[in-house]
Order: C-alpha cells, then structure tokens, then sequence
C-alpha cells in the first residue's frame, strides 16, 4: 500500500506527459482527402470555366463495394487530396441521384466505380472504370491535366 500513491502520481505524469503532445488539426494537415461536390454535371462545368481548371467526376452507387474501398482508401490518400483539391473541380456524382441520368449517359458509364476526367465543356479527356489505387489516379489525374492544358 505504501507504493499506491507513488503508483498514482506516476500514473498522472505519464498522462499528462502524453496530454502535452500537440493535437494536429486536420484543416492544417497536408493530408487532406480529395475535397468532392456533390451536384450534376452542368454545375461542374459551370465551376470549371469559372475556375478554369479541369473537371474529375468519381460515379459511385452505395451498393458498390468497389466505390466504398475508393472512399476508404484513395479519395483519403494525401497526396491525391492535394493534387486534386489544387487542379481539379471535383465532383461525386451518386448513380441513383436523378439528376445523374443524362451525365451517365453523356459518358457510357455502366459500372461504377467510374472516374472520367472531363474539360470546360464537359467533354470526356480521358475515362477509368473499376477499382484504381491512389498511384494510378494521380498518374491518370496528370495525363488529364496535360490534355487539358494543350487544349488552353
């Protein structure tokens, strides 16, 4: 008993020791994920000629175990977050949402998840069907972003 309240004040420093660590706050972060709208295809194009970047669309269902590993594990990536929140309009658009409709068939989309890179006019640059990782959506992000550039 003689060493409870040693026990307890040591106890206490070692949270207050751990207390001290500075809480990172995510809005200071650099690994933010990718910061999507939700909306339709004419909002995005609106935001895209006002912004004059190009537009990146990420169609998803709720039913799609493809589209929730995305969410989980690359729209979340850092680095994508970055890229895509400093040069691109990004949008998600929810297949069942009604006003997705013409954008769906504007594109072809049958499976989800699909990621079409578009311009100004919401015209398709470059289109990706199915499960991507964080790597190989920051190269098809950069192959967009080159395309968009050539037609400035």
């Amino acid at each position: 008993m003689k060493n409870f309240p040693t026990a307890i004040l040591l106890l206490l420093f070692c949270c207050c020791q751990s207390s001290n660590t500075p809480a990172v706050s995510k809005q200071n972060s650099p690994d933010l994920p990718i910061d999507f709208r939700s909306g339709t295809l004419d909002e995005a194009v609106e935001l895209s000629r006002k912004e004059e970047k190009p537009i990146f669309l990420a169609f998803h269902a709720s039913w799609c175990p493809p589209c929730k590993e995305m969410d989980a594990k690359v729209y979340v990536d850092g680095t994508a977050g970055e890229f895509f929140n400093s040069s691109f309009i990004n949008f998600k658009i929810d297949a069942r949402d009604p006003g997705a409709k013409e954008s769906i068939r504007k594109f072809g989309i049958t499976n989800y998840p699909t990621l079409v890179f578009a311009d100004q006019h919401g015209d398709n640059l470059l289109t990706s069907a199915g499960y991507i990782d964080a790597a190989q959506l920051l190269r098809y992000g950069r192959e967009a972003l080159a395309d968009f550039e050539k037609l400035q």
